[in-house]
């Protein structure tokens, strides 16, 4: 049993009130308290916060300032949960989950998880937790009706708050069982909560007449699915189940992964998560003296070779940084990223500073093998529209956990270039049409449709 939340306000000056979205944390904290997490808009781009604690804890350990953020946001989902399949430690199973370009919150069960991932063998699961097939099977779908449609092939019962990383300004809201789900409208203000606990309903206003309180209020009915949308009418669907469940032996089930841990001079830590045949799959963790950047890595093939990340600066920013100092210093510059190594040339008596991409033995060898490329050479400077590499890989998903100046820590959802490695918000690759800032290929969009 878990509780799930939100809001969602058509007027994007009209903010909800502190008072009021701790009170809905609170309220679902009565089904869970093995974790919490929220998840909001700033500047367009999609947050969250989660941790292995109780949802009164989460509202303290957020600071003031980030809380001012967050109630600007005219979209948020939370969650409360009581642990079932994947333990909270491993925060990949609380939610908000983060998987396949959606952020999602459920409550209930879903009971053929398992089996949708043994069709969907090209999708890598990223979490434990039943919630992973949420995003899986929207993902399949590239338009909401054929989402929706995915959406009914989930066993079990649940109730579902499911966020597009690509597309933040909608919100989708589904009942897909038995489970309860509380809608409310404050006409007032104009922004809709939702919950899965009832007695959140005490928390806002109403209009009072002697001892009796009247709310505008709808409990969802079963099979329904919401789309709510800042910039288009409110559609709604009523659906018929068909959970999908694959017949055949099972597999054995697989050795659980072994998490270990390191440091290198007091400032740089390792965290290393190893499976079976499958070094460094997980790589996290770099520290540095003002800021905290923390690196979650799902590659789309888990064949394709991975770096050691630790020494990585790969984000646009860091890189026209290093080229800047380039221009500078007037000497060759060379930055890591996951796949290779950027290197930066000063033109002799010219301020131009050249680019030049060398990729590592091992990803040029799975580029022969893999992709058929014996002898690519990744362009910097695009003359035609299209390169021949565009839209061969899709773009791999990360997640970036900021440690600010005031010590909140905050994530946020990114892709990775699968050709150069260089790393980027998800409104970075939105903005530039899924194509790399550095090497200017373009990747498959991995924003819930699949080509």
């Amino acid at each position: 049993m878990c509780g799930i939340g939100g809001w969602f306000s058509w007027d994007e000056k009209v903010h909800p009130k502190a008072s009021t979205i701790h009170a809905l944390l609170k309220a679902n904290q009565l089904r869970g308290t093995d974790s919490s997490g929220i998840a909001y808009l700033k500047e367009g781009e999609l947050y969250f916060r989660k941790a292995p604690i109780t949802a009164t804890k989460l509202i303290d350990a957020v600071k003031a300032d980030e809380w001012d953020t967050i109630l600007h946001s005219p979209i948020g989902i939370i969650h409360a949960r009581a642990q079932t399949k994947g333990s909270p430690k491993n925060n990949k199973n609380n939610h908000p989950v983060l998987g396949f370009g959606w952020a999602v919150v459920h409550n209930g069960t879903i009971s053929n998880d398992d089996d949708l991932y043994r069709y969907y063998k090209d999708s890598e699961r990223f979490a434990e937790v039943d919630t992973s097939a949420i995003p899986l099977v929207l993902s399949m779908g590239k338009t909401i009706e054929d989402q929706v449609k995915h959406l009914t092939t989930l066993g079990g019962s649940a109730t579902i708050a499911a966020w597009e990383v690509a597309n933040p300004r909608k919100l989708l809201i589904a009942r897909m069982g038995h489970n309860d789900l509380y809608m409310f409208f404050d006409p007032t203000s104009k922004i809709l909560y939702f919950s899965s606990a009832a007695v959140f309903a005490k928390s806002l206003p109403a209009y009072e007449l002697g001892s009796l309180r009247f709310l505008t209020v709808h409990k969802l009915a079963e099979d329904r699915v919401v789309v709510l949308d800042l910039d288009n009418p409110t559609r709604t669907f009523k659906v018929t189940r068909r959970p999908f469940y694959h017949f055949g032996p099972k597999p054995k089930p697989e050795t659980p992964a072994k998490t270990s841990s390191s440091s290198v001079g007091g400032k740089l830590k390792i965290l290393a998560a190893t499976l079976p045949g499958e070094e460094n799959k997980l790589v996290a963790l770099i520290e540095e003296e003002d800021r905290t950047y923390r690196m979650t890595w799902w590659p789309e093939t888990a064949k394709k070779p991975v770096a050691d990340m630790t020494r990585v600066k790969s984000s646009p920013m860091l890189l026209l940084s290093e080229e800047g100092k380039c221009r500078i210093a007037d000497h060759p510059l060379a930055v890591l990223t996951a796949y290779g190594r950027w290197k930066f040339h000063r033109r002799l008596g010219s301020n131009y500073v050249d680019r030049e991409f060398k990729p590592r033995r091992a990803i040029r060898k799975w580029w022969r093998v893999s992709l058929k490329e014996k002898h690519l050479v990744l362009p910097v400077e695009i003359t035609e529209k299209e390169h021949h590499c565009d839209g061969k890989q899709p773009a791999e998903t990360f997640i970036i956990d900021i440690k600010n100046f005031q010590g909140a820590e905050v994530q946020i959802p990114g892709y990775m270039c699968p050709w150069c490695g260089v790393t980027n918000r998800a409104s970075g690759w939105i903005q530039n049409k899924w194509r790399c800032e550095f090497c200017k290929i373009a990747s498959q969009p991995n924003s819930g449709g699949r080509k």
